[in-house]
């Protein structure tokens, strides 16, 4: 060896120089040829190039050692747990040397599970040995992709193993949006309760306003998607839907009492129950009846309940040709019995026959 350079070594071959390319010492990355050859040390080398008009000659030492990619797919798969060093921190990640000339990647993405764009630096140091889980690989571009996340703990699926749906938790709001608040459930995990989680009865512009940071707040668990990332907190469902308990205890022909709360252009809002609100429509009132007034008390079937969309309709025509119905129906019957005689009538009559 005849003197390094920051690019490469230039080799003595006996009265010629040749060009030891710093890519061309060892299959795996070195930044200097330093880091493996000495001045003055004997090497091996495999003539790779010659220019007989410029008398460049080009040599390579690793071109004598079986290129380690060739085995990455009889050694790796995909999912596989490994060991590594972290050889170089970059803008997107780590470069991690599974074995000398083997490097992968950890893309920022896949070091932390609750940190999704966490500077690298802030999880692992160059020199660390980590233990990553293989992706997936290419052989041809030599990529082959690693997972820092994938060998720790899901802190999403683990808290759900713990926090079905339907459990109740507590925590402190965190932030406050226009869509809803969080609330702190671990030291990295937060749950969203939006705004139309808040109340059953009140709207949810409205019934965010009853909150702030840092107030303890207990919300019954919705659902957590794991692959997102996102826990679903609600507060109304730690009571029953007033609507499905009506809904229960109601059906299609019930009679109802109701208070005019609202008029619209077509129909009347009428509460039925405590936070519940049918609708009348116009044509639903009998002509010959005024109109309805706020705070008027009506009496009205049922004709209708969706249960998705959660609305009740109502109609007072339909009341009332049932209530004259029922009434027709009664009268019949109590005339019906008025004239039939009686079983006693009936036998004096047949006795007195007899007798004649």
């Amino acid at each position: 060896m005849k003197r390094l350079t920051n690019f490469g070594a230039f080799v003595d071959l006996g009265g010629l120089d040749a060009l030891l390319h710093v890519s061309d010492i060892a299959w795996k990355h070195i930044d200097n040829p330093a880091e493996m050859l000495s001045v003055g040390e004997r090497i091996t080398a495999e003539v790779i190039k010659l220019d007989a008009e410029s008398g460049k000659i080009s040599v390579s030492m690793k071109n004598l050692i079986e290129d380690p990619w060739v085995r990455v797919t009889e050694t790796y798969d995909p999912g596989m747990k490994v060991t590594g060093t972290v050889r170089k921190l970059i803008k997107v990640g780590a470069i991690v040397e599974l074995e000398p000339g083997v490097d992968g990647l950890i893309h920022r993405s896949e070091m932390s599970w609750t940190r999704k764009d966490i500077e690298p630096s802030k999880v692992v140091a160059e020199g660390d040995i980590v233990d990553v889980a293989v992706l997936d690989f290419d052989t041809e571009k030599r990529r082959l992709r690693l997972s820092l996340k994938e060998v720790r703990e899901n802190p999403w699926q683990a808290w759900m193993a713990e926090h079905p749906a339907g459990s109740k938790v507590l925590g402190k709001v965190k932030n406050i949006s226009d869509f809803g608040f969080f609330i702190g459930l671990t030291d990295e995990l937060d749950g969203l309760v939006h705004i139309g989680n808040i109340s059953w009865d009140i709207p949810g512009d409205e019934a965010i306003q009853a909150y702030q940071k840092g107030q303890e707040v207990e919300c019954a668990v919705i659902g957590v998607d794991v692959e997102r990332g996102r826990i679903a907190l609600g507060v109304k469902q730690l009571t029953a839907n007033p609507f499905e308990t009506f809904a229960l205890g109601s059906r299609k022909g019930t009679s109802v009492n109701g208070t005019v709360i609202d008029i619209l252009p077509n129909a009347y809002l009428i509460e039925v129950a405590e936070g519940i609100i049918a609708r009348l429509a116009q044509r639903e009132v009998p002509r010959e009846q005024s109109a309805l007034a706020l705070g008027d008390e009506v009496e009205a079937k049922i004709t209708n309940i969706d249960r998705r969309r959660e609305r009740v309709e109502l109609s007072i025509r339909q009341f009332l040709r049932d209530e004259e119905r029922d009434s027709i129906r009664d009268y019949a019957k109590r005339n019906k019995a008025e004239e039939a005689p009686s079983a006693l009538a009936l036998e004096l009559q047949r006795k007195f026959l007899n007798k004649q």
